[in-house]
């Protein structure tokens, strides 16, 4: 083989490998997201040969797939929510003029067909949590999670027990020691990496939760203060009181059992009396209960008090009587008859 032929054959192998490189990096940025009204943040990771999307669309739900060397991105998406609605997607990067856009469709289970399309606002590559970038190990399709443990937040005081089983996966957590505890129950799905839940906290406040693994002792959670995806508003996205998202870190040291992540059970209970019902029941009475308690003890207090006066009042007029019979000096007698007299 001659020099220039290596050289052309160089060349050639090189151009190939920089197209590829460029059709697989198109799909890095921000796009519009045409279902669910927000965006889809996409970051892209190269292992080997190989290139993977992972998303985020409309803070709602989780995408990621391999990306061929036709910028065809194919691969699942999960909601959040104990629905658990899941489905497939394969979307495609097109030009329009000299800016991107992406076209194709999602199937949500079991069947329902979205046409997705929508331009490209960035091409910068967002931050981990706003894709929910899982490392490179996590990508390999043999790679299991375990949420069983307890996790805590890297701010505050939050805890979540979290245990795994047939039946279920279910976690009891509480934010901080001032605010209301909760529980949550769900599904998982690709290897027990990514947990749909909803939670459920004191009278009827609930939402939905949605948890991606991020390595081995770490995943990333998401959560929205509708009761369904029906119900979803991504216009409320800036509101505190309706969405949220975090961190959660593994203590390796701590071992969970299914009792720890039950403790908070109760408040999946819909209606307000049959969980306050259900608290009193695992935990003893509650502070109604004990005002109940109190206002048992000042009507007992108040009984006492009304026996007591009626008994010195019985008294007093027992002593009146006897002072007016033996006691009292005698009026004349005449005046006792006209007494009588007018008494009668």
């Amino acid at each position: 083989m001659t020099s220039r032929l290596r050289i052309v054959l160089i060349y050639i192998w090189l151009e190939g490998f920089q197209h590829l490189t460029v059709a697989q990096s198109e799909w890095r940025g921000t796009w519009m997201d045409s279902v669910y009204g927000g965006s889809l943040r996409v970051c892209v990771t190269q292992i080997g040969d190989s290139y993977y999307g992972q998303a985020k669309f409309s803070e709602i739900g989780y995408m990621r797939g391999e990306i061929s060397d036709d910028s065809t991105w194919t691969g699942e998406y999960w909601l959040a929510g104990r629905e658990g609605r899941y489905g497939t997607f394969t979307l495609t990067v097109i030009d329009i003029g000299a800016d991107k856009a992406y076209t194709g469709e999602f199937s949500d289970s079991p069947g329902i067909v979205y046409s997705m399309y929508g331009n490209r606002s960035s091409s910068d590559e967002p931050e981990d949590i706003d894709c929910f970038k899982a490392d490179d190990d996590m990508l390999e399709s043999s790679i299991s999670f375990d949420y069983t443990g307890r996790w805590v937040k890297p701010v505050g005081k939050g805890v979540r027990f979290i245990y795994v089983e047939s039946g279920g996966t279910s976690s009891s957590y509480y934010y901080s020691e001032s605010q209301y505890p909760g529980f949550n129950i769900g599904a998982l799905s690709t290897n027990g990496q990514v947990y749909a839940s909803n939670w459920y906290e004191s009278a009827t406040a609930e939402g939905l939760y949605l948890f991606v693994a991020k390595n081995s002792t770490t995943f990333y959670s998401l959560w929205w203060a509708f009761k369904n995806v029906a119900e979803f508003d991504y216009s409320k996205v800036s509101d505190a009181n309706y969405f949220g998202q975090g961190l959660n870190y593994k203590d390796i040291y701590t071992l969970v059992t299914s009792d720890d992540s039950h403790m908070y059970q109760c408040y999946e209970l819909s209606i307000e009396n049959d969980e306050n019902a259900c608290v009193n029941s695992v935990y003893g009475e509650n502070d109604n209960n004990l005002e109940d308690d109190d206002d048992d003890d000042g009507r007992l207090r108040i009984g006492i008090s009304t026996l007591v006066v009626s008994c010195f009042t019985l008294l007093f007029v027992i002593m009146s009587l006897l002072y007016q019979t033996f006691g009292q000096p005698k009026p004349p007698l005449s005046s006792q008859r006209n007494n009588s007299n007018s008494q009668l």
